[in-house]
């Protein structure tokens, strides 16, 4: 029994230290479109050159995406891109509304590498995470 309180505890503190990094990261802007702005953990950057892993996060300017009812103000993603051949692979997105309570997690299982798009929002972050540091 006390092995089981010692899970539940352990899983408990992992829950909030996990809410409070994806809160007290060093976010800093990467690009805007319209209101909503994507913003890149700088002290997530990890990796050797060409492939990195990071987070990102979206801001929303309103609360016009919704998961179920729950209108959504940030999404912090988490990802693998390879700078050399172009790609980005999503690992998990976690979805927040505006008092930063987490309202949906999602690993994925089978993160799926795609090439960057000129122009997108998915180049800008590529471009952030590849120059030389």
């Amino acid at each position: 029994m006390q092995n089981v309180f010692r899970f539940h505890i352990g899983v408990a503190v992992l829950g909030v230290a996990v809410a409070f990094s994806a809160q007290a990261a060093d976010w800093a802007p990467v690009t805007q479109v319209g209101d909503s702005v994507r913003e890149i953990d700088t002290s997530s950057i990890v990796g050797t050159a060409p492939v990195f892993t990071y987070t990102t996060r979206h801001v929303f300017g309103d609360l016009e995406y919704r998961v179920g009812r729950r209108g959504i103000k940030y999404l912090v993603i988490s990802s693998k891109s390879d700078c050399r051949r172009q790609t980005t692979s999503r690992l998990t997105v976690d979805a927040y509304d505006e008092n930063m309570s987490l309202v949906s997690k999602q690993a994925i299982q089978n993160p799926e590498e795609t090439l960057v798009s000129p122009d997108s929002i998915e180049e800008a972050v590529l471009k952030y995470v590849c120059q030389p540091k």
